[in-house]
Protein backbone atom coordinates (compact mmCIF):
# COMPACT_ATOMS: atom_id res chain seq x y z
CA UNK A 1 0.00 0.00 0.00
CA UNK A 2 1.62 3.42 -1.19
CA UNK A 3 0.92 7.20 -1.90
CA UNK A 4 2.72 9.91 -2.52
CA UNK A 5 2.82 11.24 0.53
CA UNK A 6 3.56 7.90 2.05
CA UNK A 7 6.78 6.04 1.34
CA UNK A 8 6.31 2.78 2.77
CA UNK A 9 5.27 -0.32 1.23
CA UNK A 10 3.11 -2.83 3.33
CA UNK A 11 3.75 -6.55 2.54
CA UNK A 12 2.03 -9.66 4.19
CA UNK A 13 3.36 -13.16 2.90
CA UNK A 14 3.05 -16.74 4.57
CA UNK A 15 5.78 -19.93 4.47
CA UNK A 16 5.97 -23.23 5.72
CA UNK A 17 8.40 -23.59 8.68
CA UNK A 18 9.01 -27.00 7.52
CA UNK A 19 9.63 -25.84 3.73
CA UNK A 20 12.55 -23.93 5.41
CA UNK A 21 14.22 -26.39 7.76
CA UNK A 22 13.76 -29.07 4.25
CA UNK A 23 14.55 -26.81 2.03
CA UNK A 24 17.54 -24.50 2.99
CA UNK A 25 18.83 -23.23 -0.07
CA UNK A 26 16.10 -22.70 -1.57
CA UNK A 27 15.30 -18.88 -3.19
CA UNK A 28 12.71 -18.29 -1.02
CA UNK A 29 14.14 -18.96 2.18
CA UNK A 30 17.21 -16.92 1.48
CA UNK A 31 15.47 -13.91 0.40
CA UNK A 32 13.39 -14.96 3.80
CA UNK A 33 16.52 -15.21 5.76
CA UNK A 34 17.71 -12.04 4.65
CA UNK A 35 14.59 -9.90 5.33
CA UNK A 36 14.79 -10.14 9.25
CA UNK A 37 16.93 -7.32 9.32
CA UNK A 38 13.90 -5.01 8.24
CA UNK A 39 11.61 -4.42 10.92
CA UNK A 40 8.90 -7.67 10.70
CA UNK A 41 5.75 -9.03 13.29
CA UNK A 42 5.46 -12.53 12.94
CA UNK A 43 2.35 -14.11 12.95
CA UNK A 44 2.23 -18.01 14.04
CA UNK A 45 -0.48 -19.82 13.10
CA UNK A 46 -0.82 -22.86 15.16
CA UNK A 47 -2.87 -26.18 13.95
CA UNK A 48 -6.59 -25.95 15.13
CA UNK A 49 -7.58 -27.35 18.34
CA UNK A 50 -10.66 -30.18 18.70
CA UNK A 51 -12.92 -27.41 19.67
CA UNK A 52 -11.32 -25.49 16.30
CA UNK A 53 -11.92 -27.97 13.81
CA UNK A 54 -15.16 -28.53 15.14
CA UNK A 55 -15.89 -25.21 14.57
CA UNK A 56 -14.90 -25.22 11.20
CA UNK A 57 -16.51 -28.34 10.45
CA UNK A 58 -19.95 -26.85 11.84
CA UNK A 59 -19.36 -24.00 9.52
CA UNK A 60 -19.32 -25.93 6.78
CA UNK A 61 -21.92 -28.65 6.97
CA UNK A 62 -24.29 -25.97 8.49
CA UNK A 63 -25.00 -28.30 11.40
CA UNK A 64 -24.79 -27.39 15.41
CA UNK A 65 -21.39 -27.98 16.75
CA UNK A 66 -22.90 -31.02 19.03
CA UNK A 67 -23.75 -32.80 16.13
CA UNK A 68 -20.53 -32.47 14.40
CA UNK A 69 -18.37 -33.27 17.21
CA UNK A 70 -17.59 -36.75 16.97
CA UNK A 71 -16.81 -36.18 13.43
CA UNK A 72 -14.35 -33.82 14.32
CA UNK A 73 -12.63 -35.67 16.88
CA UNK A 74 -11.95 -37.93 14.14
CA UNK A 75 -10.83 -35.62 11.31
CA UNK A 76 -8.85 -33.31 13.79
CA UNK A 77 -6.72 -36.68 14.17
CA UNK A 78 -6.77 -37.58 10.85
CA UNK A 79 -5.36 -33.95 10.02
CA UNK A 80 -3.35 -33.13 12.88
CA UNK A 81 -6.03 -30.08 13.44
CA UNK A 82 -4.41 -28.38 9.92
CA UNK A 83 -7.23 -26.48 8.64
CA UNK A 84 -5.86 -27.08 4.97
CA UNK A 85 -5.64 -30.72 5.92
CA UNK A 86 -9.14 -31.20 6.80
CA UNK A 87 -10.82 -29.03 4.05
CA UNK A 88 -8.76 -31.63 1.77
CA UNK A 89 -10.18 -34.57 4.09
CA UNK A 90 -13.54 -33.44 3.74
CA UNK A 91 -13.46 -33.26 -0.17
CA UNK A 92 -11.94 -36.80 0.18
CA UNK A 93 -14.65 -37.77 2.55
CA UNK A 94 -17.28 -36.46 0.22
CA UNK A 95 -15.99 -37.69 -3.01
CA UNK A 96 -16.01 -41.54 -1.50
CA UNK A 97 -19.30 -41.34 -0.37
CA UNK A 98 -18.85 -41.30 2.95
CA UNK A 99 -19.96 -37.43 3.78
CA UNK A 100 -23.15 -37.24 1.76
CA UNK A 101 -26.33 -34.77 1.87
CA UNK A 102 -29.81 -36.67 2.54
CA UNK A 103 -33.07 -35.84 1.09
CA UNK A 104 -34.95 -38.11 3.26
CA UNK A 105 -38.08 -37.28 5.82
CA UNK A 106 -37.93 -34.13 7.48
CA UNK A 107 -34.15 -34.34 8.02
CA UNK A 108 -32.68 -33.05 5.00
CA UNK A 109 -29.15 -32.85 6.59
CA UNK A 110 -25.39 -33.46 5.99
CA UNK A 111 -24.83 -37.39 6.98
CA UNK A 112 -21.73 -39.65 7.14
CA UNK A 113 -20.61 -43.18 7.56
CA UNK A 114 -18.44 -42.95 10.95
CA UNK A 115 -17.05 -46.38 10.80
CA UNK A 116 -15.57 -45.96 7.19
CA UNK A 117 -14.02 -42.77 7.94
CA UNK A 118 -12.72 -44.18 11.20
CA UNK A 119 -10.64 -46.65 8.80
CA UNK A 120 -9.33 -43.86 6.26
CA UNK A 121 -6.04 -43.96 5.80
CA UNK A 122 -4.26 -40.90 6.70
CA UNK A 123 -3.12 -38.41 3.48
CA UNK A 124 0.46 -38.14 2.07
CA UNK A 125 0.87 -34.61 3.57
CA UNK A 126 -0.68 -35.77 7.29
CA UNK A 127 1.81 -38.82 6.84
CA UNK A 128 4.95 -36.38 5.86
CA UNK A 129 4.01 -33.97 9.36
CA UNK A 130 3.76 -36.99 11.11
CA UNK A 131 7.02 -38.50 10.20
CA UNK A 132 8.86 -35.41 11.14
CA UNK A 133 6.83 -34.50 13.87
CA UNK A 134 8.17 -38.00 15.30
CA UNK A 135 11.47 -37.41 16.66
CA UNK A 136 9.79 -34.39 18.49
CA UNK A 137 7.84 -36.35 20.81
CA UNK A 138 8.24 -36.78 24.51
CA UNK A 139 10.43 -39.49 25.61
CA UNK A 140 7.52 -41.73 26.68
CA UNK A 141 5.97 -41.35 24.18
CA UNK A 142 8.79 -42.07 22.07
CA UNK A 143 9.08 -45.49 24.02
CA UNK A 144 5.31 -45.91 23.43
CA UNK A 145 5.80 -46.04 19.58
CA UNK A 146 8.58 -48.16 19.93
CA UNK A 147 6.83 -51.03 21.83
CA UNK A 148 3.86 -50.79 19.63
CA UNK A 149 5.56 -50.95 16.33
CA UNK A 150 7.53 -54.01 17.48
CA UNK A 151 3.93 -55.68 18.17
CA UNK A 152 3.51 -54.77 13.66
CA UNK A 153 0.13 -52.96 12.80
CA UNK A 154 -1.77 -53.42 15.62
CA UNK A 155 -1.67 -53.93 19.46
CA UNK A 156 -4.32 -55.45 21.95
CA UNK A 157 -5.67 -53.80 24.80
CA UNK A 158 -5.03 -57.45 26.91
CA UNK A 159 -0.69 -57.39 25.70
CA UNK A 160 -0.90 -53.66 26.20
CA UNK A 161 -2.27 -54.91 29.45
CA UNK A 162 0.87 -57.10 29.66
CA UNK A 163 4.07 -55.11 28.68
CA UNK A 164 2.58 -52.61 31.31
CA UNK A 165 2.89 -54.95 34.14
CA UNK A 166 6.51 -56.25 32.21
CA UNK A 167 7.98 -52.33 31.68
CA UNK A 168 6.62 -50.80 34.85
CA UNK A 169 4.98 -48.10 33.14
CA UNK A 170 1.10 -47.05 31.75
CA UNK A 171 1.60 -47.94 28.51
CA UNK A 172 -2.31 -47.24 27.58
CA UNK A 173 -1.97 -44.04 29.02
CA UNK A 174 1.35 -43.67 27.09
CA UNK A 175 -0.42 -44.88 23.88
CA UNK A 176 -3.41 -42.42 24.53
CA UNK A 177 -1.76 -39.43 24.39
CA UNK A 178 0.37 -40.82 21.26
CA UNK A 179 -3.14 -41.34 19.91
CA UNK A 180 -3.98 -37.61 20.70
CA UNK A 181 -0.86 -36.49 18.53
CA UNK A 182 -2.55 -38.60 15.60
CA UNK A 183 0.09 -41.66 15.20
CA UNK A 184 -2.43 -44.15 15.95
CA UNK A 185 -6.26 -44.73 16.33
CA UNK A 186 -8.01 -46.73 19.52
CA UNK A 187 -10.23 -49.21 17.74
CA UNK A 188 -13.14 -49.79 19.93
CA UNK A 189 -11.80 -51.11 23.63
CA UNK A 190 -10.05 -53.82 22.02
CA UNK A 191 -6.57 -52.50 20.05
CA UNK A 192 -4.41 -49.64 19.11
CA UNK A 193 -3.87 -49.19 15.45
CA UNK A 194 -1.19 -47.52 13.89
CA UNK A 195 -2.66 -44.94 11.14
CA UNK A 196 -0.29 -45.61 8.25
CA UNK A 197 2.05 -48.74 7.68
CA UNK A 198 4.76 -46.12 7.40
CA UNK A 199 4.21 -44.68 10.52
CA UNK A 200 4.96 -48.10 12.02
CA UNK A 201 7.82 -48.64 9.97
CA UNK A 202 9.38 -45.31 10.57
CA UNK A 203 8.67 -45.83 14.51
CA UNK A 204 10.26 -49.31 14.37
CA UNK A 205 13.59 -48.26 12.48
CA UNK A 206 14.32 -45.40 15.08
CA UNK A 207 15.74 -48.13 17.21
CA UNK A 208 19.11 -50.40 17.03
CA UNK A 209 18.65 -53.52 15.87
CA UNK A 210 20.24 -55.38 18.58
CA UNK A 211 17.41 -53.40 20.59
CA UNK A 212 14.64 -54.84 18.82
CA UNK A 213 15.98 -57.72 18.98
CA UNK A 214 16.16 -57.58 22.87
CA UNK A 215 13.00 -56.01 22.83
CA UNK A 216 11.52 -59.03 20.60
CA UNK A 217 12.69 -61.66 22.90
CA UNK A 218 11.88 -59.81 26.39
CA UNK A 219 8.12 -59.06 25.12
CA UNK A 220 7.60 -62.43 23.68
CA UNK A 221 9.05 -64.29 26.69
CA UNK A 222 6.63 -61.76 29.20
CA UNK A 223 3.97 -62.66 27.00
CA UNK A 224 4.38 -65.90 27.02
CA UNK A 225 4.38 -66.41 30.41
CA UNK A 226 0.67 -64.90 30.88
CA UNK A 227 -0.13 -66.88 27.83
CA UNK A 228 0.74 -70.34 29.77
CA UNK A 229 -1.41 -68.76 32.96
CA UNK A 230 -4.79 -68.26 30.84
CA UNK A 231 -3.91 -70.83 28.53
CA UNK A 232 -4.39 -68.87 25.77
CA UNK A 233 -3.64 -70.23 22.31
CA UNK A 234 -4.02 -66.64 20.85
CA UNK A 235 -1.41 -65.09 23.46
CA UNK A 236 1.06 -67.98 22.54
CA UNK A 237 0.97 -66.94 18.73
CA UNK A 238 1.88 -63.21 19.40
CA UNK A 239 4.51 -64.54 22.23
CA UNK A 240 6.13 -66.94 19.55
CA UNK A 241 6.13 -64.47 16.86
CA UNK A 242 7.87 -61.83 18.98
CA UNK A 243 10.56 -64.54 19.98
CA UNK A 244 10.80 -65.86 16.28
CA UNK A 245 11.61 -61.86 15.21
CA UNK A 246 14.70 -61.89 17.54
CA UNK A 247 15.46 -65.40 16.31
CA UNK A 248 17.98 -67.67 18.63
CA UNK A 249 20.97 -65.08 19.12
CA UNK A 250 19.30 -63.08 22.02
CA UNK A 251 18.96 -66.85 23.66
CA UNK A 252 21.52 -68.04 25.33
CA UNK A 253 19.95 -71.02 27.74
CA UNK A 254 20.23 -73.97 26.32
CA UNK A 255 16.85 -75.54 27.80
CA UNK A 256 14.58 -72.26 26.82
CA UNK A 257 16.07 -72.41 23.64
CA UNK A 258 14.97 -75.98 23.87
CA UNK A 259 11.24 -75.24 24.92
CA UNK A 260 10.95 -72.18 21.90
CA UNK A 261 12.14 -74.99 19.28
CA UNK A 262 9.33 -77.83 20.80
CA UNK A 263 6.77 -74.53 20.99
CA UNK A 264 7.67 -74.02 17.45
CA UNK A 265 6.86 -77.47 16.57
CA UNK A 266 3.06 -77.58 18.89
CA UNK A 267 2.26 -74.20 16.81
CA UNK A 268 3.18 -75.29 13.88
CA UNK A 269 1.39 -78.47 14.11
CA UNK A 270 -1.97 -76.44 14.83
CA UNK A 271 -1.30 -74.40 12.02
CA UNK A 272 -1.08 -77.27 9.31
CA UNK A 273 -4.54 -78.70 11.23
CA UNK A 274 -6.04 -76.09 9.93
CA UNK A 275 -3.75 -76.18 6.49
CA UNK A 276 -2.36 -72.71 7.03
CA UNK A 277 0.86 -74.81 5.62
CA UNK A 278 2.81 -71.27 5.04
CA UNK A 279 2.37 -70.23 8.64
CA UNK A 280 2.68 -73.99 9.91
CA UNK A 281 6.37 -74.32 7.82
CA UNK A 282 7.59 -70.76 8.88
CA UNK A 283 7.18 -72.37 12.51
CA UNK A 284 8.75 -75.20 11.53
CA UNK A 285 11.95 -73.46 10.04
CA UNK A 286 12.37 -71.38 13.38
CA UNK A 287 12.20 -74.44 15.59
CA UNK A 288 14.75 -75.72 13.65
CA UNK A 289 17.03 -72.46 13.93
CA UNK A 290 16.38 -72.39 17.99
CA UNK A 291 17.62 -76.70 18.36
CA UNK A 292 20.87 -76.67 19.97
CA UNK A 293 24.61 -77.01 18.53
CA UNK A 294 24.88 -81.34 17.29
CA UNK A 295 20.86 -81.70 17.77
CA UNK A 296 20.63 -84.71 15.91
CA UNK A 297 22.67 -85.93 18.64
CA UNK A 298 20.92 -84.39 22.36
CA UNK A 299 17.72 -83.44 20.57
CA UNK A 300 17.10 -86.16 18.63
CA UNK A 301 13.51 -86.89 18.44
CA UNK A 302 12.85 -82.72 18.64
CA UNK A 303 14.57 -82.94 15.40
CA UNK A 304 13.46 -85.63 13.86
CA UNK A 305 9.40 -84.57 14.38
CA UNK A 306 10.41 -80.79 13.10
CA UNK A 307 12.49 -82.02 9.99
CA UNK A 308 9.49 -84.51 9.48
CA UNK A 309 6.74 -81.68 10.17
CA UNK A 310 9.25 -79.31 7.95
CA UNK A 311 8.87 -81.74 5.07
CA UNK A 312 5.56 -82.36 5.21
CA UNK A 313 4.64 -78.64 5.11
CA UNK A 314 6.70 -78.28 2.03
CA UNK A 315 4.87 -81.16 0.64
CA UNK A 316 1.41 -79.93 0.69
CA UNK A 317 2.89 -76.83 -0.93
CA UNK A 318 4.21 -78.38 -3.99
CA UNK A 319 7.82 -77.28 -2.74
CA UNK A 320 9.50 -80.62 -3.91
CA UNK A 321 13.50 -78.94 -3.16
CA UNK A 322 12.00 -78.51 0.43
CA UNK A 323 10.63 -81.98 1.01
CA UNK A 324 14.27 -83.35 -0.79
CA UNK A 325 16.26 -81.40 1.63
CA UNK A 326 14.45 -82.25 5.19
CA UNK A 327 13.80 -85.73 4.40
CA UNK A 328 17.49 -85.93 3.28
CA UNK A 329 18.38 -84.54 6.56
CA UNK A 330 16.43 -86.93 8.27
CA UNK A 331 17.95 -89.73 6.33
CA UNK A 332 21.29 -88.67 7.27
CA UNK A 333 21.36 -88.94 10.74
CA UNK A 334 18.49 -90.58 11.65
CA UNK A 335 19.67 -93.91 13.65
CA UNK A 336 16.63 -96.00 12.60
CA UNK A 337 14.83 -97.24 9.24
CA UNK A 338 11.61 -96.94 11.25
CA UNK A 339 12.51 -93.60 11.96
CA UNK A 340 13.22 -92.76 8.04
CA UNK A 341 9.88 -94.05 7.35
CA UNK A 342 7.42 -90.79 7.51
CA UNK A 343 10.91 -88.88 5.37
CA UNK A 344 10.96 -91.21 2.93
CA UNK A 345 7.01 -91.43 2.72
CA UNK A 346 6.42 -88.01 2.07
CA UNK A 347 9.25 -87.71 -0.38
CA UNK A 348 7.37 -90.56 -2.42
CA UNK A 349 4.30 -88.51 -2.16
CA UNK A 350 6.06 -85.45 -3.13
CA UNK A 351 8.07 -86.59 -6.00
CA UNK A 352 4.54 -88.32 -7.25
CA UNK A 353 2.62 -84.76 -6.96
CA UNK A 354 5.39 -83.45 -9.27
CA UNK A 355 5.00 -86.21 -11.78
CA UNK A 356 8.42 -87.52 -11.33
CA UNK A 357 6.90 -91.04 -11.16
CA UNK A 358 10.15 -93.06 -12.31
CA UNK A 359 12.14 -91.35 -9.59
CA UNK A 360 9.24 -91.88 -6.87
CA UNK A 361 9.35 -95.94 -7.64
CA UNK A 362 12.91 -96.11 -7.71
CA UNK A 363 12.74 -94.62 -4.04
CA UNK A 364 10.50 -96.71 -3.02
CA UNK A 365 11.98 -99.83 -4.17
CA UNK A 366 15.12 -99.37 -2.09
CA UNK A 367 13.75 -98.30 0.48
CA UNK A 368 11.68 -101.11 0.58
CA UNK A 369 14.29 -103.33 0.16
CA UNK A 370 15.94 -102.35 3.33
CA UNK A 371 12.87 -102.70 5.35
CA UNK A 372 11.33 -105.67 7.33
CA UNK A 373 8.17 -107.55 6.60
CA UNK A 374 5.72 -105.84 9.10
CA UNK A 375 7.36 -102.30 7.70
CA UNK A 376 6.75 -102.84 3.95
CA UNK A 377 2.88 -103.76 4.78
CA UNK A 378 2.73 -100.30 6.50
CA UNK A 379 4.23 -98.61 3.99
CA UNK A 380 2.65 -100.08 1.05
CA UNK A 381 -0.37 -99.42 2.98
CA UNK A 382 0.27 -95.71 3.15
CA UNK A 383 1.55 -95.45 -0.59
CA UNK A 384 -1.85 -97.43 -1.58
CA UNK A 385 -3.81 -94.35 0.44
CA UNK A 386 -1.89 -91.96 -1.18
CA UNK A 387 -1.91 -92.94 -4.75
CA UNK A 388 -6.31 -92.93 -4.08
Amino acid sequence: QSSKDNKTVFFLFCIRDNDCQHSPDSTVNSWYQSIFEMPLKHITLANLSEDGVNAMVSDTLCLFPRLTRPLSRVLHRKALGNPCFVRQTLKVLQKEGYLYHSLRGTMRRWMWDMDKISDLRISENVLFLLMSEMNKLPSDMRMGLEVASCMGANVSMIVVGILSSHLKVDLAGILERVAEKGFIDRVGTEEYRFVHDRVQQEAYKTMAEHRRSERHTTFGLAIYSQACSDNDDDLLRISLNQINRAGPGTITDLRQKAMIAALNLKVGNKSAALTDFDSALAYFKHGISFLNEEYWKHQYQLSIDLHNAAADASCALSDTVGVRFYSQSVFSYAVSLEDKLDAMFVLVKSLRMALALSEAEKCAVRFLQDLGQNKILEFEHRLFRCII
